[in-house]
């Protein structure tokens, strides 16, 4: 008996299709009334095991369900036995599994989007049903926030300052992925920047967002032309007016981690940056960078190495050295290495040869597995060393 379907089986298939939003797909598709074949016992079965085949028969029948039933003949008699259970409609199967408010919930849910914004309708019945489902709760304000969009796409404002009913910043921040769906369908290609993940929301929907900050200080601040700037330590401005800056230096030393950034000695015509990490492609639009000499200083890991390769395709018309990413630092510091646990291999080909030979060491395990060398833990003196092999003055 055990192989045959049971209520129960079915119920848990139909409920977890349900959740699915297959069951409201097909709804949309218009495939209801909707058969669904049981398992049944055969002649033989029923032969071998009367008993057992005509207690799940009853059992069957004691179910508020539309059953179609087969007549199956064994030697001594003539059976009829459940073979398929129909469904006339969704609402007769929403029932049987106690469904009803979340069909009544979903339902109510396209209504709204039907009336507030229709062009949305075939995409939800016929790919995102369970979007109705998931979101029953909230969803008319996705609805809102979209029709928004639609009469303001790329609106330029802060999220904060987007005023409509029931909604504030959380509210869209907590629910990107939904809404951004939802925006991908609706505004038009060019109001959307697909370069951006939904995660990115202002950026890829055109809303303001906090601006990215570069933090920079002049390692020779004895030069008449950088004016303000010579009296600062240190420096943090929105990156847009970084990239209009003239300021008059020779060398720029592009450094990932803060503590050594801040410690770098004065050198004479230098400029020191604080990097900005993987997945920073703006270095270009930086002025005072055109024709200067940079040199990038990233700690000897995985992620390090891919910085620099990224930092290289980004100034593609600029020489970019490095500073203590080769094989001999590598030995000389491998007792002050880590684990690095979140090591990526990837085919960096803008790498140079020794700068190749060091990574290709991390990801072969040459030395350690998975190792790291953190610029902090980096001896001073070999900084200074590798500043003078480059010819860059202390002051």
């Amino acid at each position: 008996m055990g192989k045959w379907s049971t209520p129960a089986e079915l119920k848990q298939k139909l409920l977890t299709k349900f959740e699915r939003g297959q069951l409201l797909q097909d709804f949309f598709a218009g495939k209801f009334p909707l058969r669904l074949p049981l398992s049944h016992p055969g002649s033989a079965d029923i032969k071998a095991n009367y008993d057992h085949s005509r207690a799940w028969a009853l059992q069957w029948q004691q179910e508020p369900v539309q059953l179609e039933f087969s007549h199956i003949s064994t030697r001594l008699s003539r059976q009829q036995v459940p073979v398929a259970v129909i469904f006339p409609d969704l609402e007769q199967l929403a029932l049987y599994i106690r469904c009803q408010r979340s069909l009544k919930l979903a339902l109510g849910c396209l209504e709204q989007c039907r009336k507030l914004l229709p062009e949305l309708v075939p995409y939800l019945c016929s790919r995102r049903a369970r979007m109705l489902l998931d979101y029953a709760d909230c969803f008319e304000r996705f609805l809102t926030v979209a029709a928004y969009m639609k009469q303001h796409p790329r609106p330029r404002i802060y999220l904060r300052s987007l005023d409509l009913p029931g909604i504030d910043t959380k509210f869209v921040q907590q629910h990107y992925a939904p809404i951004a769906e939802l925006l991908d369908v609706l505004l038009p290609a060019e109001a959307v920047d697909r370069n951006c993940s939904a995660q990115q929301f202002e950026r890829r929907y055109g809303f303001l967002n906090e601006p990215v900050l570069l933090r920079f200080h002049l390692l020779d601040r004895s030069m008449p032309e950088n004016g303000v700037f010579n009296r600062f330590k240190d420096c943090a401005i929105d990156f847009d007016s970084a990239a209009a800056l003239e300021l008059k230096v020779s060398s720029v030393i592009i450094c990932e981690n803060k503590i050594s950034y801040l410690a770098l000695p004065p050198l004479k015509g230098c400029l020191a940056l604080f990097g900005q990490g993987y997945g920073f492609a703006r270095w270009s639009e930086l002025r005072f960078l055109q024709g200067r000499r940079i040199i990038y200083w990233g700690d000897l890991d995985s992620a390090g190495f891919a910085i620099l390769n990224q930092l290289r395709k980004s100034l593609p018309d600029q020489k970019v050295e490095s500073m203590l990413m080769d094989l001999t630092t590598m030995q000389s510091c491998l007792q002050l290495s880590v684990e690095d646990k979140k090591m990526k291999a990837e085919q960096l080909d803008g790498l140079t040869e020794g700068e190749q030979e060091a990574y290709q060491a991390i990801l072969n395990a040459r030395f350690a597995p998975h190792l790291r060398i953190e610029q902090e833990r980096i001896p001073f003196t070999l900084v200074q060393q590798a500043l003078s092999e480059r010819g860059l003055e202390i002051i």
